[in-house]
């Protein structure tokens, strides 16, 4: 059980390193810090979403490129501010077809507290064929158990570790969508 709770705690920063890695520390540079993306902004400070439109102008940056998406890959408070969409007689909104045709994807290891402009508590929408994320695994995730070092106190440590670097094969296959507040 222990293993297994590990081992899903990797693989969530694994996902998070490859979609959102600011590449300091040595952590990689995930999709949306690539230079040659697609970037579409909300606004100078960001704005909630009340529609679809720059959701649809951020995958018409993916026509432009010929590539098509694979998934949208978002925060689920971003999830939820989408299905709360409505219209002016509280109606939910249709949700386009353009739109509707992309898989979303909802991780807890997205950001919510992206900075843009003057506000600091945007996400993204990350959008793009994923088939052109290179994900190389240079060590498997490892787990050993350290029982020697802390033998005289009857403790024990457990040490986690991978090795892992991320790419893009194609940086315009992507799109990211930021300043999305709450």
């Amino acid at each position: 059980i222990i293993e297994q709770a590990f081992l899903q705690t990797m693989a969530l920063e694994l996902d998070r390193a490859a979609i959102w890695g600011d590449g300091t520390s040595n952590s990689p540079t995930g999709v949306a810090n690539t230079a040659g993306i697609n970037d579409v902004i909300m606004g100078a400070n960001g704005a909630q979403l009340t529609n679809y439109d720059k959701i649809i102008d951020t995958l018409y940056e993916l026509d432009l490129d010929n590539a098509q998406p694979t998934a949208g890959i978002m925060h689920p408070r971003t999830a939820a501010s989408l299905a709360k969409l409505k219209d002016s007689q509280l109606n939910p909104l249709t949700v386009p077809e353009k739109v509707r045709a992309v898989p979303m994807l909802m991780t807890t290891a997205a950001p919510i507290a992206e900075t843009l402009g003057t506000s600091s508590d945007c996400s993204s929408m990350v959008f793009g064929d994923f088939s052109h994320l290179l994900i190389g695994m240079r060590e498997d995730i490892n787990i050993r158990l350290l029982s020697e070092a802390f033998a005289g106190v009857g403790q024990i440590a457990i040490l986690v570790h991978c090795r892992a670097d991320v790419a893009l094969a194609r940086a315009a296959a992507f799109s990211r969508l930021r300043g999305i507040k709450p």
